[in-house]
């Protein structure tokens, strides 16, 4: 498959590259534009993504509770000192504000699922999660400083948690895994289409597509759903009308971003040759 002359596996293969870039760079709109893309109902992600929302959610919980924290030991400190527990009061909220998340906390919140301990290493490999101390049992959890500016926005903005980090760690299992671009393909045809048109496509060509790969009519429509369900700035169609469509101006961006990554990964293995 081709997608205006770059390979299919070329963009399979740089979209975990192109999250990260996005986390590290702190390119909200990219950010936004990839969680766009997440409407499918491809689930066999092994537990990745389960694990990052988690983790996600928890921190970002975390730091929220830490405020309240950091007030009640300013306040009452000299009762956490008659108690003998300011100094583990003090240590949890270090934590909470560091983000570092016993292990077990994430073992029995993923209770159910295999291979965690092997997922989280994987997650550490490709830069997303830090494991701190050797002896996992013991260890603690926390994602890496890319994350610190989504964080930083799910707070100040006061979006769902769990909404902006299933997103987020759904595409990055995909990009990890290399899994699930099958209903995401028809998806950035339509972009690359669309950007030609000031992102409109009308919404019968847009169902062609999923024909066009092979893909049942319950695809199209799982998409429009589910798309019609998520937040404004993380939504793939910013309008959808009886006969046409607009698409997010986020999700166009992030697929030319794609595109350009794919071709320099292409580049860059011919040359290689």
């Amino acid at each position: 498959m081709e997608i205006e002359g770059i390979a299919y596996n070329y963009l399979i293969k740089s979209f975990d590259d192109l999250i990260y870039n996005g986390l590290d760079s702190s390119n909200d709109r990219l950010l936004r534009g990839v969680q766009s893309f997440d409407i499918s109902t491809f689930s066999h992600l092994e537990g990745i993504e389960s694990i990052l929302s988690v983790m996600f959610a928890l921190i970002v919980d975390g730091k929220i509770e830490a405020e309240d924290l950091e007030r009640r030991l300013k306040d009452d400190k000299e009762y956490y000192e008659k108690t003998g527990t300011l100094e583990k009061m003090e240590e949890r909220l270090t934590r909470k504000k560091s983000g570092e998340i016993p292990f077990f906390f994430i073992r029995n919140a993923c209770s159910g699922l295999r291979n965690v301990v092997k997922n989280l290493f994987l997650l550490q490999e490709h830069g997303y999660i830090e494991i701190i101390g050797k002896d996992i049992e013991n260890s603690f959890l926390k994602l890496t400083s890319i994350w610190e500016k989504f964080i930083e926005d799910t707070i100040k903005r006061g979006y769902e948690a769990d909404i902006y980090g299933s997103s987020i760690s759904r595409m990055i299992a995909s990009g990890i895994l290399q899994k699930g671009f099958r209903l995401i393909y028809p998806i950035a045809s339509a972009l690359m289409v669309a950007e030609n048109f000031k992102g409109e496509m009308k919404l019968e060509d847009f169902k062609k597509l999923f024909e066009d790969s092979e893909l049942e009519y319950r695809h199209f429509t799982n998409v429009i759903e589910r798309d019609q369900k998520k937040p404004k700035d993380i939504k793939l169609i910013h309008h959808l009308g009886e006969k046409k469509i607009i698409f997010n101006t986020a999700s166009i961006y992030a697929m030319k971003q794609w595109v350009n990554l794919a071709e320099e990964l292409k580049l860059e293995e011919e040359r290689e040759l």
